[in-house]
Parts: structure tokens; C-alpha cells; sequence
């Protein structure tokens, strides 16, 4: 089995490294993760204004 564990705390994050040590258990494992914390970048705003 192949498992990806994926967040957007970024790659150091200690939940990820916890959560992909025991999904090594199952299987390969493949982490994607930012290399620093995006957590609700997702929701910012953008704002252009024309000139």
C-alpha cells in the first residue's frame, strides 16, 4: 500500500512527521508539505486596484 500524508503546517511540522512514522507501518509513504506553515493562505484576499 501507498499512503500520502499532506498538510499545510509545513514540512516540520510535528503531526506530520507523528502521522507519517506510523503510516510507514502500512506502507510506502510519500509526505507534501510546504516548507514553512500555509495554514489558511487558502483564504486570503487579493485585492488589485486599476490606476
Amino acid at each position: 500500500m501507498r499512503v500520502l500524508v499532506s498538510n499545510d503546517d509545513g514540512i516540520f511540522s510535528p503531526g506530520l512527521v507523528a502521522l507519517a512514522e506510523v503510516a510507514e507501518t502500512f506502507g510506502g509513504v510519500l509526505v507534501v508539505a510546504p516548507d514553512v506553515e500555509q495554514s489558511a493562505v487558502g483564504q486570503a484576499i487579493t485585492i488589485q486596484r486599476s490606476r
